[in-house]
């Protein structure tokens, strides 16, 4: 939903910005079909364990669907996006094994996307600093 969106980027993206608030809600508003599921998942997490406190255990529900989504095999920045969140979400929430796990994966898929090389110029600005921070964010 836009609202958990909302709440994500208000209390989670501002300290590590994995994101850039104005495409992505631009994308939910006005494409939401073209969002990739991991992430867009990986997002409303974040905003459910914000919006809803009282309520922890629909974040964690939630967190149980990224889980599943998971499974389907992209190499993508987008993916790199989801498994980040995902890694945030399970230490904070002190699924600390389940957070390793996750690093594992999200290591793997760094060193096969070779992110740690500065990305071709030819991808455009934004990709570019995506890219970049996603990097960062998982160094």
């Amino acid at each position: 939903s836009t609202q958990w969106a909302q709440d994500y980027f208000s209390h989670f993206n501002l300290f590590f910005p994995i994101l850039s608030r104005p495409h992505f809600m631009h994308q939910l508003t006005h494409s939401p079909h073209s969002l990739d599921p991991l992430l867009k998942k990986a997002v409303d997490v974040f905003g459910l364990y914000y919006a809803e406190p009282q309520n922890f255990q629909s974040s964690l529900d939630a967190f149980e669907e990224c889980k599943l989504l998971l499974n389907v095999k992209r190499d993508s920045l987008s993916t790199i996006q989801g498994l980040l969140l995902m890694c945030w979400y399970a230490y904070l929430t002190g699924h600390h094994q389940t957070s390793t796990n996750l690093r594992r994966q999200l290591m793997s898929l760094v060193k096969e996307l070779e992110l740690y090389h500065d990305p071709d110029p030819c991808v455009g600005l934004l990709e570019s600093e995506m890219l970049r921070r996603a990097f960062w964010v998982a160094f």
